[in-house]
């Protein structure tokens, strides 16, 4: 794997800072505001999540190639913020897991 410099890795941070602003625009400004289906689109979230996972294979099978862990490592860190925020604000806004 190829070592990404800290300063390169801001991009699940504004992957999380937007979906704040729109778990913050959904409460306030639509408080009455349930997603449909939300159990199903958790369950489909929690399913893809694993075969997200092992698209790590793709280095183990080819000669390793730099511009192919570049893009892979880029598109990995916003896919995964991606999956972990809509997951968040799923549960938010429709009252799941409540503690």
């Amino acid at each position: 794997m190829l070592y990404i410099p800290s300063h390169t890795r801001s991009t699940p941070y504004f992957v999380g800072i937007f979906a704040a602003y729109v778990y913050r625009y959904l409460k306030l400004d639509k408080p009455k505001f349930r997603f449909p289906y939300s159990k199903t689109l958790l369950t489909i979230l929690i399913a893809v999540y694993p075969l997200f996972l092992m698209t790590i294979q793709v280095f183990y099978v080819r000669e390793y190639n730099l511009w192919l862990s570049v893009i892979y490592m880029f598109m990995y860190r916003i896919t995964f913020a991606i999956i972990v925020s809509i997951f968040i604000i799923i549960c938010a806004i429709n009252g799941l897991f409540k503690g």
